[in-house]
């Protein structure tokens, strides 16, 4: 549409605007004095009708009272002679039937209600007479019906003479302002249009101004724009132009992509550096990010992500961003890997997405970095913790843990020489390797632990066969566990051979311990069981403090917690209490399986811990104390407690029965699965068997809330299968 055609159009719509409004006005005054005219003519004429019908009841009374039909006939056929009239009917005393009638009747709602009135409609007027006779009896009732037809039409024919009137009013209204907007509105505002296009089209622009008007004050406002537009323009140029330069000199190489993937206007110096010319020959933004992987998972899931954010609404940007690919790795001509971190700017018009501005920025050099300093960090932790644990008093820890490795790999040893594999032999060899790992771990021993979960696995396996009464084990299996064992034995000397180098004093943190080991044990060995003075201080000197058995669990206990989504502290008393040596040697690994059992099995997440009403964070309480000659340990967690239908549901998979306190501590019962804390049914009854060994026995118990184990002196002491 030309300049001349829109304001045209604006002259139409206000000339249509008075004819509208001129037009609704006769409307409603057609219709106002329609209605008061009609009144009066309908009024009038039912004044007229009202007199007629009481004409006719008068006339009619005799008649009716004497019975005479014929002379009530003749009387409504006189009335007849009345063109309004539409129907006219008489009752008399009784019967639903009239005694005479003339005319249609417009509905027939039977002999009519014995009460005078007159009733008007749209269409026509009822009325109605009572008859009486002389005494004033009623003895009938006449009904007339006129019609309203010809005051209905003589009301139209008024009504349209007066609408004819108004239209012929607006047009000549409507004419003379078009022609008064066409000379002081139309012709001012065409000057503003051509001026708006020029000013469009980026050049100066400026109208003549002659009047003081709106239309005046409309043109020096255009004018006062137009200036302050081209100063804008200036500045932003200017703007621009120092924004260019500022994103060449940028890190990040800059981009911009429409729906299609095709590169569109600016981008910065960067992108010839980072990207291959061949990938910008073809414009894409499919071959900068992916070139040369037509068909690739990857290119096809940066096609999906593309096709959906055009697609998709603008508010649904920072959902779909998280699909978004945020590094590529590209590599050049001399297999020189380059990653690159992406970023992708949304660029919005109105409530559509234009475009996507892509910042890459290549972090190579930071990855590279990164993982040197990763690598170079994990091993300053390893030697720090190693050092820690030094400092901390606990190298003599390490050494009897490596020592006591030692001799549960040589008691397996001995087992396996026997070249014979049953159920009980397994069980037992599963009880020494638990035990190895579960230390292993406490100690942060990581080679050592592969090596014991290995050994471990293929024990499970053996222990399944045998359960389900397949394939015993033969030579083929009995090589395997010794090249494992073999692997546990290296790691062994791996862990001793990293305490040494990470010791300040050599190979001799080794043999460091209170008292010189060897003199200890022999010192020991004299004093037996006396109970004599001598007796006691050597063992009080051969004991341990409690604390040390719990030393690195203080730091374990929550770490394994939060990788379960649970928060757990543990609580120690009794940290000095002295603790016999034949317990310290089995102790750490006693309170490694306690404590792993209840973050596995009884402390609840942080989730079920508050719909159950308790506090997010679980407790893990340990207490020792000198009972008589030895001690007493009580560990004790606020968790869910004994789960007494899944433990005897195991337990009679496996054919046993009992207390569920009892069945916990039967191999191979387990009510989870394997998991990095789950012991697979060995953990608990390795520590009864390692506690017999030392004259220890355990028991459990539910308690309100969780599940509380005491270790204590046992009435008649029992020796573990295996050497330990």
């Amino acid at each position: 549409m030309s300049v001349a055609d829109r304001l045209r159009s604006l002259s139409l719509k206000v000339m249509l605007s008075v004819v509208v409004v001129v037009a609704v006005a006769a409307l409603l005054v057609a219709n106002r004095l329609g209605a008061e005219a009609r009144a009066r003519l309908i009024e009038s004429k039912a004044s007229a009708v009202a007199m007629l019908a009481d004409l006719l009841a008068e006339s009619l009374a005799p008649a009716v009272d004497f019975e005479d039909a014929e002379s009530v006939k003749a009387g409504l056929q006189h009335l007849q002679r009345n063109r309004d009239l539409t129907y006219a009917g008489v009752w008399g005393r009784a019967g639903a039937a009239p005694i005479s009638e003339v005319g249609r009747r417009a509905r027939d709602l039977g002999r009519p209600e014995s009460r005078s009135r007159v009733e008007i409609g749209a269409q026509r007027i009822r009325v109605v007479r009572v008859l009486v006779d002389p005494s004033a009896e009623p003895i009938g009732v006449v009904l007339a019906e006129f019609t309203l037809a010809p005051e209905n039409a003589r009301i139209g024919e008024t009504r349209r003479e007066i609408l004819r009137d108004a239209w012929l009013l607006a047009l000549g209204v409507s004419g003379v302002v078009f022609a008064v907007m066409g000379l002081q509105v139309i012709r001012p505002l065409h000057r503003l249009v051509l001026a708006s296009d020029e000013l469009a089209r980026g050049a100066e622009s400026r109208v003549a101004v002659t009047s003081r008007d709106e239309i005046g004050l409309l043109g020096r406002a255009f004018n006062s724009m137009a200036e302050a537009i081209a100063d804008r323009e200036a500045r932003l140029a200017q703007a621009n132009r120092e924004l260019e330069q500022l994103l060449h000199n940028m890190r990040q190489a800059i981009v911009v992509f429409g729906r299609d993937g095709v590169l569109e206007g600016f981008r910065s110096r960067q992108v010839d550096k980072l990207f291959a010319k061949e990938a910008l020959q073809h414009g894409n933004v499919r071959e900068l990010l992916y070139p040369g992987q037509a068909g690739s998972v990857e290119l096809e899931a940066f096609d999906a992500w593309q096709s959906a954010v055009f697609e998709a609404p603008t508010d649904a940007w920072q959902e779909l961003i998280e699909f978004a690919p945020q590094k590529v790795a590209l590599r050049d001509n001399t297999a020189h890997e380059r990653v690159l971190s992406l970023e992708f700017i949304p660029i919005v018009v109105g409530d559509s997405l234009r475009q996507i501005m892509l910042l890459a920025t290549d972090v190579s050099d930071e990855l590279r970095l990164e993982r040197m300093v990763r690598k170079q960090d994990e091993e300053h932790a390893r030697q720090l913790a190693a050092m820690r644990r030094l400092l901390a008093g606990g190298g003599h820890l390490v050494v009897a843990t490596l020592d006591a490795a030692r001799e549960r790999v040589d008691g397996v040893k001995r087992e396996l020489s026997q070249g014979s594999l049953d159920l009980p032999t397994i069980e037992g060899i599963f009880r020494q390797i638990h035990t190895v790992k579960g230390e292993a771990r406490a100690f942060d021993l990581a080679e050592l632990d592969a090596a014991g979960t290995s050994l471990e696995d293929y024990l499970a396996l053996l222990r399944s066969r045998l359960q389900n009464h397949e394939a015993s084990p033969g030579a083929a299996d009995l090589e395997i566990l010794r090249e494992r064992l073999a692997s546990v034995e290296r790691a062994i000397g791996s862990a001793s051979v990293l305490l040494t180098q990470a010791s300040p004093i050599g190979a001799a943190i080794l043999e460091q311990v209170t008292v010189r080991r060897p003199d200890l044990a022999k010192v020991l060995e004299l004093a037996g069981e006396s109970r004599t003075a001598l007796g006691d201080a050597v063992r009080r000197l051969a004991a341990r403090p409690f604390g040390e058995a719990l030393l690195y669990l203080t730091e374990a206990v929550p770490n394994w917690g939060l990788r379960y989504g649970k928060q757990i502290a543990l609580e120690v008393s009794g940290r000095k209490v002295p603790i016999p040596m034949s317990l310290s040697r089995v102790l750490p690994s006693v309170m490694t399986h306690l404590a792993r059992n209840a973050v596995a099995h009884g402390i609840e997440s942080v989730a079920e811990r508050v719909a159950l009403g308790k506090p997010p964070q679980g407790r893990l309480s340990v207490d020792a104390r000198e009972v008589g000659a030895g001690v007493e340990i009580t560990f004790a967690d606020d968790g869910r407690g004994l789960d007494r239908s899944a433990i005897s549901a195991v337990a009679a998979r496996l054919g046993v029965g009992g207390a569920a306190e009892d069945l916990v501590f039967v191999a191979g019962l387990s009510t989870s699965g394997v998991t990095a804390l789950s012991g697979r049914g060995v953990g608990l009854g390795a520590v009864r068997q390692d506690l017999a060994g030392a004259g220890y026995a355990i028991e459990v118990s539910t308690q309100s809330p969780g599940t509380r184990f005491r270790i204590f002196v046992a009435a008649e002491p029992m020796r573990a299968t295996l050497s330990g």
